[in-house]
């Protein structure tokens, strides 16, 4: 905006006086406005930092299966925010620990650091191994497009120990429609982790019902 003051010869005293005024208000209503601004931008930040998910962390321990070759026995050890302990294992091929080698596992000691990628979220551990045994800390960091896929499909976002379990086991998306596809629609989060941990395929489920058990409950 342009703001013109008009200071007559005859009234110099007054017009100074009023547009010195007038540019107080002035400097006093943009300084509001700056004000209001801040405010508006600070309240969306926090309300964005609010909606981020913090990454979830935690220490692993690893030993390769002796009658399996290329397979890790992996154990996920964490702290809860109310102070309990979590501990979880699964398996997983040595092919799905990006950056790890056997000949760093089996060395008589080296610093690690791989990466489990699953559509729920990516795990990055560092740490170190030794003759075919690990230890060290993880990471994982969310993928928000697998929460955004789950509610598409009707569920509310899941707890931080619900996706890490969807994590730890790989739950897909896949998976949550094959399920579907065999009769099992939506069926609690919990379940869809638990069918994806017994591996409750929809061959798995056919196989039931040519012995004469249909429609049986998920869980």
């Amino acid at each position: 905006m342009n703001y013109k003051f008009r200071v007559s010869a005859g009234n110099s005293v007054t017009s100074k006086a009023s547009a010195t005024r007038c540019l107080q208000i002035l400097l006093a209503v943009s300084g509001i406005l700056f004000a209001l601004l801040g405010f508006a931008s600070n309240s969306h930040s926090t309300g964005n930092a609010a909606n981020v998910q913090e990454p979830i962390s935690g220490e692993w321990t690893a030993e390769f299966d002796p009658k399996k070759a290329d397979e890790v026995r992996m154990m996920f050890y964490r702290r809860t925010k109310r102070g309990g302990n979590n501990m979880s294992n699964t398996d997983i091929p040595l092919a799905e620990l990006q950056g790890l080698t056997r000949t760093q596992a089996f060395s008589t000691g080296a610093p690690v650091n791989f990466r489990i990628v699953r559509e729920a979220g990516t795990f990055a551990h560092e740490g170190y191994f030794r003759e075919g045994k690990g230890a060290g800390q993880w990471t994982l960091t969310l993928n928000d497009s697998f929460i955004a896929a789950l509610s598409s499909r009707g569920y509310e976002r899941p707890r931080e120990e619900q996706l890490l379990a969807a994590a730890m086991h790989d739950l897909t998306m896949k998976f949550i429609e094959d399920l579907k596809s065999a009769g099992y629609d939506r069926p609690p989060f919990d379940e869809l982790v638990a069918a994806r941990i017994f591996n409750v395929t929809p061959e798995f489920i056919k196989e039931i019902s040519s012995l004469g058990y249909e429609r049986l409950p998920l869980q």
